[in-house]
């Protein structure tokens, strides 16, 4: 399975840790490939060891690889064996994966849409707006999908969330209650729709 993801791009410079960081680029990769650490080669300027196993990083440049978004240095044994990179348990790593995952196809949108949201239920921000948005977005892909009553789970989840904080009443509300409408309407249910 192929995920589209949008790379963060880091230009070379040096930082507080006196690391330069170069410039790198993803295209399609496997979805908890995805999640994993960006991992560019480093150039440390001072002793480092790898964040995981310990290992001195010998050599004058590219002695080890740093993620991108963490800053974990780490080297070339560990990087293959690298986990997941922490950014992504946050609701903002959440966001990025939302945001990586807008274009790209059916099943591979589903299923980044929904590793997003069980981010945000571990983070404890699936109740906010950008909760209600991301639900939106996986009642979508069900549509897209052609599965109705999974779109319209995410739908009242996020209209539940719309309602609890008082958008309800909003342009983007709105929108949410004509997709609620039209996911009843295709499930059979032309009285719900209405409402």
């Amino acid at each position: 399975q192929e995920f589209g993801v949008q790379a963060l791009v880091c230009n070379a410079m040096v930082d507080d840790r006196q690391t330069v960081r170069s410039k790198s680029v993803h295209g399609a990769v496997p979805l908890e490939a995805a999640l994993g650490h960006r991992l560019q080669p480093a150039t440390v300027r001072a002793p480092s060891w790898c964040n995981d196993c310990g290992q001195f990083l010998w050599g004058v440049s590219e002695q080890g690889l740093e993620c991108a978004l963490c800053y974990r240095l780490l080297c070339s044994a560990c990087s293959g064996k690298a986990a997941r990179c922490p950014t992504f348990e946050t609701s903002q790593g959440a966001d990025l994966l939302t945001n990586g995952a807008i274009g790209a196809s059916g099943k591979d949108t589903l299923e980044a849409f929904e590793e997003a949201r069980q981010i945000r239920e571990r983070a404890g921000t699936l109740d906010t707006l950008d909760g209600a948005r991301l639900l939106k977005n996986i009642g979508l892909a069900n549509i897209k999908k052609r599965d109705f009553q999974g779109a319209m789970e995410a739908y009242l989840e996020a209209h539940r969330i719309y309602a609890a904080t008082g958008t309800l009443e909003t342009p983007s509300g709105a929108g949410l209650l004509r997709s609620l409408g039209l996911a009843k309407e295709e499930l059979g249910d032309s009285h719900g729709a209405l409402h």
